[in-house]
């Protein structure tokens, strides 16, 4: 009861803070996107790849006669890219992690598994399905790069 709260908390928090993050990365790589007109601010092209981030285009134009929905779209397109290749890395980053720290433990597990033979055939089934189920997601990972 109290552990399921606490790990739905958790997960929600964090989930909350990755969004954020992301939400921060493309704000962050329309800015970089939009090209460097004469005349423009930092501070409005920041303005514009914030607006353009959360689908306010008609906005972002608003800030100046220089930046029209051709050159927001480009920036959108390209940044969006980026961030979703960058999000692909760190995906599969992970899955590698997972993978590795899996393989250790299988290995302590059969250190422990030929000094005491009380596994079940249930309990060693669902271990081969996760260890399967991680090697296809890290597999399919990899060849989307």
């Amino acid at each position: 009861g109290m552990a399921t709260g606490i790990f739905g908390t958790v997960r929600v928090a964090g989930e909350g803070v990755a969004l954020a993050i992301v939400s921060a990365m493309l704000a962050a790589l329309i800015a970089a996107n939009l090209p460097h007109v004469s005349g423009l601010s930092g501070t409005v092209v920041a303005q514009a790849g914030q607006r353009v981030a959360v689908g306010d285009a008609v906005g972002a134009a608003a800030l100046s006669a220089d930046l029209d929905n051709a050159t927001l779209r480009h920036a959108y397109q390209a940044a969006f890219t980026t961030l979703s290749h960058v999000l692909a890395g760190i995906t599969t980053i992970c899955a590698i992690a997972i993978f590795v720290l899996l393989a250790r433990k299988d290995e302590a597990e059969s250190a422990v598994r030929t000094s005491s033979p009380e596994k079940t055939e249930t309990q060693e089934g669902v271990e081969d399905y996760s260890v399967r189920v991680v090697l296809v997601f890290a597999r399919r990972c990899a060849t989307s790069l």
